[in-house]
């Protein structure tokens, strides 16, 4: 999360144009956690649904992690599966998490 990660938040909403889809929360490293409370904030206004996991985009495989951002970033509809498996939520991720109408996170799996 960087300082300006609400405008980006506010961007994207915007160009949805009143679609509420759910928003994937993949949150790890250094996080600020007035910038996840203004997230979840920002959120909780729009009626966004939140969960926790990674978004695989299938256009991304085989590529460079710096090419993968570069796609994502286009701002254009991308192909993409719901990766929960080795999801984990810190406090960044629980503070945004807590911002959406209707919040998930994946169950936890036993281990074998």
């Amino acid at each position: 999360m960087q300082f300006d990660s609400h405008k980006r938040l506010i961007a994207i909403l915007d160009r949805l144009l009143g679609r509420k889809l759910p928003l994937v929360i993949n949150s790890r490293g250094r996080s600020n956690l007035n910038v996840a409370v203004s997230l979840g904030r920002i959120l909780h206004d729009r009626g966004i649904d939140t969960t926790e996991g990674v978004s695989d985009v299938t256009a991304c495989t085989g590529k460079a992690e710096a090419d993968c951002f570069g796609l994502k970033r286009s701002g254009g509809p991308l192909a993409a599966t719901l990766n929960t498996k080795d999801a984990h939520c810190d406090l960044a991720c629980v503070l945004i998490l807590a911002g959406g109408i209707h919040r998930g996170l994946p169950l936890a799996r036993k281990s074998a």
